[in-house]
C-alpha cells in the first residue's frame, strides 16, 4: 500500500476521533465523522467519491476540530482529495496549512508537497523543499525519496543527477518498473541510448510481470503522454504492447 493508502485509512480512525461520540446533521463533528467514515477505492490510494470528501473535509475543517493537530490533519486529507481531482493548485494550500499547524515529521511530507509542486510546474521549489528534507536529517533513504528526487532533477533537465538519483533508489527497491522507465528519459537526454534501451526492456518486463489486468488501461493512459510516448516510438516499442495483456 502506498504512503497515501495508508494515510486515507488512517482517516477513518481520524474522523471517529474528531467526532468522539457526536452524533446528528453532516456539520462540524458529523462531518467529520463521515468524511472519516467514506469508502476508499480499491486500492486503498484514493477516495471512491472524492468530490463528497472535499465537501465533507471542508465542513469538518470549517466547525470540526478542537485542536491545531487535528485541523492539520483534517486538512491533509483534504488535500489529497483535492489532489485526486486534479485540484493541485488547492491541494498545494492545504497542504502547506497542514504543515504549519503540524510541522513535518517524517519524509514523507516533504515527499508529498514536492510532488505537488512539481506537478504544478515548481520543480525548483520541489528540489528545495527536497533538499530541505536531506538537510534536516530526515533522510533520503529508500525508493520513494530518490524516486521523486530523480522526477524533479528530470524536470530540471539535470539528467546526470536525475540518473544518478534513480541508480541509487534502484538499490532499495530493483524491481520498480517507473524507475528503469525514467532513468531511460535521463538517459536518452544524455545520448546514452544502450544504457536508455536496456532500461525500457527492464521496465518493459517489470511492468510484464506485476501489473494487474484492472491496472493496464490506467498504464497505458501514462505511456502514451509525454516523456513516454516518444520516447516509446523512437525505440521501436508500440504504446498499445509494451504492457502484456
Amino acid at each position: 500500500m502506498s504512503e497515501t493508502g495508508i494515510k486515507l485509512v488512517l482517516a477513518a480512525a481520524l474522523g471517529l476521533a474528531i467526532a468522539g461520540c457526536a452524533s446528528g446533521p453532516l456539520t462540524g463533528q458529523g462531518a467529520c465523522r463521515a468524511a472519516g467514515n467514506l469508502p476508499l477505492a480499491a486500492s486503498k490510494d484514493g477516495y471512491e467519491q472524492p468530490e463528497r470528501a472535499v465537501a465533507l473535509w471542508t465542513r469538518c475543517i470549517e466547525s470540526g476540530p478542537q485542536t491545531a493537530i487535528l485541523k492539520g490533519l483534517a486538512l491533509k486529507m483534504r488535500s489529497y482529495a483535492r489532489r485526486q481531482l486534479e485540484q493541485n493548485d488547492e491541494a498545494i494550500r492545504d497542504l502547506e496549512e497542514s504543515q504549519r499547524l503540524m510541522p513535518r515529521r517524517e519524509a514523507w511530507d516533504f515527499i508529498n508537497l514536492a510532488s505537488l509542486y512539481r506537478d504544478t510546474g515548481q520543480p525548483a521549489k520541489a528540489l528545495e523543499l527536497l533538499r530541505k528534507m536531506q538537510d534536516e536529517r530526515f533522510g533520503l533513504s529508500g525508493m520513494p525519496a530518490y524516486y521523486h528526487l530523480g522526477r524533479t532533477l528530470s524536470d530540471l533537465q539535470q539528467w546526470p543527477e536525475a540518473t544518478e538519483a534513480f541508480t541509487e533508489g534502484l538499490t532499495y527497491q530493483p524491481t520498480y518498473a517507473w524507475a528503469y522507465l525514467y532513468r531511460a528519459v535521463a538517459y536518452d537526454a544524455q545520448g546514452r541510448r544502450e544504457s536508455a534501451q536496456k532500461d525500457l526492456d527492464r521496465g518493459k518486463e517489470l511492468l510484464g510481470a506485476n501489473t494487474k489486468p484492472d491496472d493496464r488501461a490506467r498504464l497505458l493512459v501514462s505511456l502514451r503522454q509525454a516523456p513516454f510516448d516518444a520516447l516509446l516510438s523512437r525505440y521501436g516499442y508500440d504504446v498499445e504492447t509494451f504492457v502484456a495483456r
